[in-house]
């Protein structure tokens, strides 16, 4: 319980440097990763996409 207690006091402690400082990075991480893959999926499915708004 005491190990438990510790890291939910570093957790309850520092709230925006703790879920914010690894919230960022894992934000960051999927951002970029998605940009490529989303950049290379709207090539195809944004002109499906305009195509079908188009209709």
């Amino acid at each position: 319980m005491p190990p438990e207690q510790q890291p939910h006091r570093a957790f309850a402690g520092p709230p925006p440097s703790g879920p914010d400082a690894e919230e960022a990075p894992a934000a960051e991480v999927p951002a970029p990763a998605a940009t490529p893959t989303v950049a290379s999926v709207n090539g195809i499915t944004g002109q499906s996409f305009h195509s079908r708004s188009r209709a």
